[in-house]
């Protein structure tokens, strides 16, 4: 048709021209004939004129045809090239919704194979090849691929492929076991749906496969732990009845024949045959709750025997609901507790004769039953020591909390769980009395195990209230006394530095006068007696320091602390590595002082035991603490053996400190690995006295600490 389009207009154009150029030779030799007559050949310039009318004739005539033609295949040109741009567009489009059709198989979350009757592999999806671990060129036909997967029995799934290019509607293949690439089996469920033929006549099918491998295994789980849970019911030691929402047995374990006398035969189909005939009464209750969702635990009770003796048994119950949650039925869990009853019964007989025994000691004798948290016993001391009723208490257990006061009730409360769970409990707390006096009880806890579990709590407290009181005082003294020796301290240092010092500084001066005005001869004697004097004078400054530095409670902890590190390594050759952090500010005047006599401490106890060239001390306190630590790595002691052997005055000394204040001391030393001190001190009692030390927050002078 192209060809066709191309070469019409050049025959048009040739014929035309032909017709043109015969009819101007006609017409011209017509008109010159006309006009001059047959003369006109004889004229030359008629002949030029007619030959120039002819180019000019046909060179019109060629021009406007030409441009005619040349617009009209323009015109075809661009037809042309439109159909050209629509067919590039469809063809586009086709080959992407193909692409996008194949890039969709590719990428599928579910195993896709699209295949052809001749046994080419158009396409598969990636999770095909992800799950059986083929690649995609070893999968280019039916054949490969059915050798890989199947092996032996390619031959079978050949033949049920073969079927699928004669359907016209989808086909559930069922499932088939197919070998991966690493050796593995998997399960997959086919579903095939023919896709019609390929423009080459080609039939074409696409499956699509379900991973069914674990649905499988659960199934395969799932009927063996029916078979697992069919024999744990047999073989349980505890009776096992399932029965229906009105109580007809429809599952007795042997466990139950054994306890009930009632073999499963007899059992399974009738209403519960241990019942007696007293019995229903309570069993109809038990129904109601099951039948309300409620779960039934540890229901004791007396049952009938098959020989029509009495069993005891403990009765849990639950409600069985089906997958739609309608209620069908009760599954029954049943001990014989014959053995524990006739226990407990010979328990009550010994307590009874040992609650004789506890009516006549002053400490208070408790006894509680474990397992229904109910006080069996309490002797009368509970009276005097709670100044309430025993009575009140077993009519209402929870009274027995009440008087405890209320900071220490917590803690009392929390060590009924420790003694539920069988623990040993040792607890101190106060009581308040109905006239408010406050009242210290010790209480101990013990555990009585019988049969392996834990049956009852016993129990002595006792009223330790002088006693506290006394530790109270004494407490208080030595708080006192620690006061006292530190004001003495102040006081004497002060008097040293101040009273002493100056009389010995006016003597040094007085000395030292005479010899220039009075005594020159005999001014080597009198430098004796100044250099005497200088002595003394350095002494008794050392002895005030020692005491307690000024700088102390001037300036306050860091920078007293830092002015004794100076002083120690001046006088032991021992290096203090000290950081601070947070400690700028002033503290109680209590705290500064404990913590500057442990620091003080430990560095002597360094000097004299440790050995070492170096003590290392870090200070450092937060919003809620103060904490102080000191360590060297010298000769270290067994703390244990000192403890048995009665601690260093020094170390208690530090010990009392911290504790008097509210902190915690702890000491941790290796033979051979050294020493380290930990003072801990919380800052919230000493809060509302804190008060700021901008006068510190320049850097310590080098003073002498006085």
């Amino acid at each position: 048709m192209i060809e066709r389009r191309q070469v019409q207009p050049h025959l048009r154009t040739t014929l035309l021209y032909t017709a043109v150029a015969s009819l101007w030779i006609l017409l011209s030799d017509a008109i010159l004939f006309t006009l001059f007559g047959g003369v006109f050949q004889d004229i030359p310039e008629l002949s030029i004129l007619k030959g120039l009318g002819f180019v000019v004739v046909t060179s019109l005539l060629l021009f406007f045809r030409l441009r005619h033609e040349f617009k009209q295949q323009m015109r075809q040109e661009a037809d042309l090239q439109a159909e050209i741009r629509k067919s590039r567009a469809y063809q586009a489009g086709l080959q992407a919704s193909e692409t996008r059709f194949r890039r969709a198989v590719e990428e599928a979350p579910l195993p896709i194979l699209i295949f052809a009757d001749d046994g080419e592999i158009l396409s598969v999806s990636r999770a095909w090849l992800e799950i059986t671990g083929y690649h995609a060129d070893q999968l280019t036909t039916l054949e490969q691929w059915l050798t890989l997967a199947y092996g032996d029995r390619r031959q079978q799934v050949q033949a049920v492929i073969n079927d699928l290019f004669s359907l016209d509607h989808r086909v559930d293949e069922g499932e088939f076991t197919l070998t991966c690439a690493d050796g593995s089996e998997r399960i997959w469920a086919f579903s095939s749906t023919p896709l019609g033929r390929l423009s080459d006549g080609r039939q074409v099918v696409i499956s699509i496969a379900t991973d069914v491998t674990e649905d499988k295994r659960i199934r395969d789980e799932l009927h063996h732990s029916n078979q697992f849970l069919q024999t744990l019911v047999k073989s349980s030691p505890l009776g096992i009845i399932v029965t229906t929402p009105a109580g007809i047995v429809q599952i007795w374990n042997s466990a139950m024949e054994r306890i009930s006398g009632w073999t499963e035969a007899e059992a399974v189909g009738r209403f519960l045959p241990i019942l007696r005939d007293q019995d229903p009464g309570q069993f109809e209750s038990v129904l109601k709750r099951l039948a309300a969702g409620e779960t039934v635990t540890s229901l004791e009770a007396e049952r009938g025997h098959h020989d029509g003796s009495t069993i005891y048994i403990s009765l849990s119950a639950s409600p069985l609901y089906d997958p739609s949650g309608a209620y069908v039925g009760i599954v029954g869990i049943v001990k014989e507790i014959g053995e524990r009853i006739r226990a407990e019964a010979a328990l009550r007989e010994s307590e009874e004769r040992f609650r004789q025994l506890a009516e006549n000691i002053h400490e208070v004798f408790y006894l509680n039953d474990a397992q229904k948290q109910q006080i069996l016993y309490i002797s009368p001391a509970y009276e005097q020591i709670w100044g309430r009723s025993r009575e009140s208490l077993y009519q209402d257990s929870h009274s027995f909390v009440e008087p405890i006061h209320p900071d220490d009730r917590p803690a009392v409360i929390a060590s009924f769980e420790q003694q539920r769970q069988g623990h040993t409990v040792d607890i101190t707390y106060r009581l308040v009395h109905p006239d408010g006096k406050i009242r210290w009880v010790r209480s101990r806890a013990f555990p009585v195990i019988m049969d392996g579990q834990l049956r009852r709590i016993a129990g002595i407290a006792e009223d330790i209230t002088a006693l506290r009181e006394t530790e109270t005082n004494l407490k208080r003294l030595t708080e006192q006394m620690a006061d006292v020796q530190e004001a003495e301290r102040r006081e004497i240092a002060h008097e040293l530095h101040d009273e002493i010092g100056q009389t010995l500084t006016g003597l040094s001066l007085s000395l030292e006068m005479l010899r220039r005005d009075h005594f020159a001869d005999d001014s080597e004697e009198i430098a004796v007696i100044q250099e005497i004097v200088q002595g003394l004078m350095r002494r008794v400054r050392e002895i005030s320091l020692d005491l307690r530095p000024a700088m102390l409670d001037d300036l306050g902890l860091l920078p007293a602390l830092r002015w004794l590190f100076r002083r120690y390594t001046e006088r032991t050759s021992i290096a203090v590595q000290f950081q601070a952090s947070n400690v700028e500010q002033r503290f109680d005047r209590r705290l500064e002082t404990a913590i500057y006599r442990i620091v003080q401490e430990a560095l002597t106890n360094a000097a004299r035991y440790a050995g070492v060239q170096e003590v290392i001390v870090n200070l450092w306190a937060n919003e809620r603490q103060i904490i102080a630590l000191i360590e060297d790595h010298g000769r270290g002691f067994d703390v244990e053996k000192q403890r048995a052997e009665a601690m260093t005055a020094g170390l208690m000394g530090m010990r009392e400190r911290a504790h008097r204040l509210g902190g915690q001391f702890l000491l941790d030393s290796t033979v051979g690995k050294g020493t380290q001190i930990i003072a801990d001190f919380p800052l919230e009692p000493f809060a509302s006295d804190r008060r700021a030390a901008s006068a510190i927050s320049a850097p310590v002078s080098e003073g002498d600490g006085s």
